[in-house]
């Protein structure tokens, strides 16, 4: 029976399709293992070695590494997992999207939920290489706060294809950190020294507003005085409460204060509530299989109007208006060929308030406008198209964008200013 059983089996196994093999490319600087599918390696290399430029200017140094600098991609976290296993890595330290590893000097990392987040990553495991290769001889000597901060310091970013801007702080995220630290500063409870002290561990989040303030906030003193005693945060030389002196002086009370007053300023212009959306520049671009949305975490309570040009690819896409929650909204769509159509969002479904022609194309300039008394004019290609009473409860809400069962480019964004929080 067993010998049956193999000779069964024999023929299943000279068929199995072979593993595919990685995907295996080089710039000046970095060699990259990806795994498929990933057909992205030129413009992560594009990323990679922009951020090595600026990196090179910010240490004053380039990693002391014999040969190019390696990095592994990996499309799930089962791969990723196992393929830091099988280079080392205990399995606590693969908790998260990605790791430098010191042992193998290695960056690792798998593809996230959304392209922004992906790359946010991608930028902040490379910080980590070649801060650990270029000025700490490859260990871990500075403290954890300042390690984490810079890393994500350099991973808030804008990306457009080609140019790369860092240490943003208005940024599209799936994770909310910036928000939250914001709504920290507003209520006076972040507290930089204990950060800084190490005495308040190293989170992302707090550990990024140390270093956020240190290198962009209002106080250029503060900036230069930092900048200047990095070399000896880097060497491990100064740390803890000495290293609060040197930055802060004698008054922890003022410095905490100064730094929640800035944080409390900071705003995020949009959230994510249907993932799959990217950034490139200031353009915006949603991708579902049902419907992405994002939306302004702004509140406006007296209407307003938004505008964009949306570039659709294929699928529905439009306007979101009067947002109050993912089962309570209006969305304006754009359909194939033209057509626009009001559609409102409740707990029970989607209900059409309304239809007009609109311009055929693929792409056209959308925008729409509430005011006050919840009166809304649509316009589409510079022409109204669409006008109607709603009543004051559609003044009130977020809006946003959406992109249902397709892809779309949104450019040209244009939001109501002052709103009412």
């Amino acid at each position: 029976m067993l010998g049956a059983l193999l000779l069964l089996l024999a023929p299943l196994a000279q068929t199995a399709a072979p593993a595919p093999a990685p995907v295996v490319a080089e710039s000046e600087h970095y060699h990259l293992v990806a795994y498929p599918p990933f057909d992205a390696s030129a413009e992560y290399l594009a990323l990679a070695e922009a951020l090595y430029a600026q990196l090179e200017r910010y240490f004053g140094a380039q990693p002391a590494h014999e040969g190019k600098l390696e990095v592994r991609f990996w499309p799930t976290v089962e791969g990723y997992h196992q393929g830091g296993l099988s280079d080392g890595i205990p399995e606590p330290s693969l908790a998260s999207g990605g790791i430098y590893w010191t042992g193998t000097s290695v960056a690792y990392f798998w593809r996230q939920p959304s392209e922004s987040f992906t790359r946010h990553l991608f930028l902040h495991e490379l910080t980590h290489q070649f801060q650990f290769l270029s000025v700490m001889h490859n260990q871990g000597r500075a403290p954890d706060w300042y390690n984490e901060g810079l890393a994500e310091q350099f991973g808030y970013h804008h990306w457009d294809g080609a140019t790369l801007e860092t240490g943003e702080d208005d940024v599209l995220g799936l994770e909310l950190d910036i928000p939250r630290m914001s709504e920290q500063g507003r209520a006076g409870t972040y507290d930089v020294c204990a950060v800084v002290e190490g005495s308040a561990g190293a989170g992302k989040p707090t550990s990024w507003a140390a270093v956020h303030y240190l290198l962009s906030g209002p106080d250029a003193e503060l900036t230069r005085r930092f900048r200047a005693l990095e070399p000896r945060i880097w060497s491990g030389e100064l740390r803890g409460a000495e290293l609060v002196r040197a930055l802060f002086g004698a008054d922890r009370a003022a410095a905490r204060d100064a730094v929640n007053r800035w944080l409390a300023s900071l705003r995020t212009t949009w959230q994510i509530e249907w993932i799959h959306w990217d950034s490139r520049g200031a353009d915006l671009v949603g991708e579902s299989g049902v419907v992405a949305l994002v939306r302004t975490r702004a509140v406006y309570e007296h209407g307003g109007q938004i505008q964009a040009t949306l570039h659709e690819e294929s699928g529905s896409a439009g306007l979101v208006l009067a947002f109050r929650s993912t089962s309570d909204f209006l969305a304006l769509y754009r359909r194939p060929g033209g057509r626009l159509e009001l559609v409102q969002r409740t707990s029970a479904g989607w209900k059409t308030l309304a239809a007009a022609d609109g311009p055929a194309g693929a792409s056209v300039e959308l925008a729409a406008q509430i005011s006050d008394s919840g009166s809304l004019r649509v316009r589409a290609g510079g022409e109204e198209r669409l006008r109607l009473e709603l009543g004051e409860q559609a003044a009130h809400g977020a809006f946003g964008l959406f992109s249902d069962a397709g892809r779309t480019r949104f450019s040209g964004i244009a939001l109501p200013s002052d709103p009412r929080r």
